[in-house]
């Protein structure tokens, strides 16, 4: 029903992108001021049949590890008495006990969600510690871990929204050791795949979101207190990961 609201929608709006997370396609379909994630958590079989898709997703799609060089990007200097990673928005944990099981059997690790997500966030191998937490709304309490992770997490979301979450991350890091890794599409300016093009057209439809370009990344970080230091695009159908570091104050060239 939302998706086929968006013409009437796009024709209303003079064909811009919403910006606004409470009126984009599914505000307009469902007539509701909620965010769209407020009216999912409002809807408790629609809330249970997203947090089953986010999980199908995550398992249905090779992990960033895999081909991401953790060793020395992450593990080589971490510190033992930091926190090794803290999943942001990560659900029932799926991603971080498959990170654990690979890499950080003992390591310090933490899972944050909303408190209806982590409340069925049950069975997690004991150095996994889960908290209730908010993105939007407060600092990051997790302070100097080496990694923040966000998987999914930025497409749903418009630049000021996303801007905000780094910001709220950017006051917990420390600087020259801890980052940020961003685990979403990095798409082609030309040639975009079938999938990430539909996937960007299913985040503007519900989450007022969309899929980024390289250029889009780079024009959103700039705006931030952060920095790109590198991108990995294995290949433009599947997942690439922006690190995101943190300079010292006393480097303004940043």
């Amino acid at each position: 029903m939302t998706a086929a609201t968006i013409p009437e929608y796009m024709r209303r709006f003079r064909y811009k992108s919403p910006i606004n997370v409470r009126n984009s396609p599914l505000q307009y379909a469902k007539q509701t001021q909620l965010a769209s994630f407020d009216f999912i958590a409002s809807k408790p079989d629609t809330l249970e049949d997203f947090n089953n898709t986010m999980t199908g997703v995550r398992l249905a799609r090779s992990s960033w590890f895999s081909w991401f060089p953790v060793h020395e990007d992450l593990l080589k200097d971490y510190d033992q008495d930091t926190t090794l990673m803290v999943d942001i928005g990560g659900g029932w944990g799926h991603d971080l006990v498959a990170f654990r099981t690979t890499w950080a059997p003992d390591a310090a690790l933490e899972l944050q969600d909303l408190p209806h997500v982590i409340a069925d966030a049950v069975n997690l191998p004991l150095n996994i510690k889960c908290r209730e937490y908010d993105f939007l709304a407060n600092q990051q309490p997790v302070k100097g871990a080496r990694l923040y992770f966000f998987h999914f997490i930025f497409h749903d979301w418009p630049d000021d929204e996303c801007l905000q979450i780094l910001s709220n991350t950017a006051c917990a890091m420390t600087p020259e050791y801890s980052k940020i890794l961003i685990n979403d599409f990095i798409l082609p300016d030309r040639g975009c795949p079938t999938f990430p093009a539909l996937m960007d057209i299913n985040m503007l439809t519900i989450h007022q979101g969309l899929e980024r370009s390289e250029s889009q990344w780079r024009d959103l970080v700039k705006r931030s207190r952060l920095h790109i230091s590198k991108m990995w695009a294995p290949n433009s159908s599947e997942e690439g990961i922006i690190e995101l570091v943190k300079a010292n104050i006393e480097d303004s060239s940043i």
